[in-house]
């Protein structure tokens, strides 16, 4: 399934189709080499202070 972020400006994107097919399988060969893989969109950081916030959040939830 392509996340709707790869489908908002038209219903058919080849390159998009092509660059997610990309991403998930470099996923694929980083977590056969044992990583664990946490993505995260350039919305998430546009705000330096939330980004902050939110990033201290989640890495705290992370090390738990």
């Amino acid at each position: 399934m392509i996340p709707q972020v790869y489908l908002h400006d038209a219903p058919y994107m080849p390159q998009a189709n092509r660059r997610y097919a990309e991403l998930v399988a470099e996923d694929r060969e980083l977590r056969l080499h044992g990583y664990e893989v946490y993505r995260f969109g350039a919305a998430e950081l546009v705000d330096l202070n939330l980004a902050r916030q939110w990033l201290s959040a989640f890495l705290s939830r992370l090390a738990a």
